[in-house]
């Protein structure tokens, strides 16, 4: 992308969850929606999305617990409860314009609330993250990725906010792309 062109680009999604194979969950009640833009433009790219868990089951995921990538506010937590509506936000700067090729900065919130459990109300969860990225621009080692990610959250449940499973922590995240 040259540096005085701008892109938006916008995403939408919606599941709806039914059981098949061998039925691990049982009877599965759940549908997502969601819908982002991404705003492009110069080395910034601003996301803000939106998405709305409908139904009385957590999104069903292999496994119990991996990633879900196709959901739009998957995260550390994964916001994937019932009824949950989630907010989020996304900032990453690209430094190749710096002089530093293959450098990037990310900044990242996700807010959801109205989540449904079962003799709690008003609960709710948070997300910030704070990310430094280093990609390999060229050379043999082109495709590889270093991330350092610290991660802060908190979760409430209940009218008194009682707290939930927050945490913070530090994570080094490694991913290679290979292209066959």
């Amino acid at each position: 992308m040259q540096q005085s062109q701008s892109k938006l680009k916008i995403e939408s999604s919606y599941f709806y969850n039914v059981e098949d194979g061998k039925n691990l969950y049982g009877e599965i009640d759940s549908q997502a929606v969601g819908l982002m833009g991404t705003y492009y433009k110069y080395d910034n790219q601003l996301s803000i999305g939106v998405q709305k868990n409908m139904g009385k089951d957590i999104f069903p995921t292999l496994a119990g617990y991996p990633p879900q990538p196709y959901l739009q506010a998957w995260s550390n937590l994964p916001f994937y409860n019932p009824e949950e509506l989630t907010w989020h936000l996304n900032y990453i700067h690209d430094f190749k314009n710096h002089g530093m090729d293959g450098f990037k900065t990310r900044l990242g919130y996700h807010y959801g609330h109205n989540i449904k459990r079962p003799g709690l109300n008003d609960n709710k969860e948070e997300e910030t993250i704070v990310g430094l990225i280093y990609a390999v621009p060229e050379g043999k080692f082109k495709g590889l990725s270093l991330e350092w990610r610290y991660t802060q959250t908190d979760t409430r449940y209940g009218i008194e906010n009682n707290s939930g499973n927050s945490f913070k922590e530090n994570r080094v995240i490694t991913t290679y792309e290979f292209k066959f």
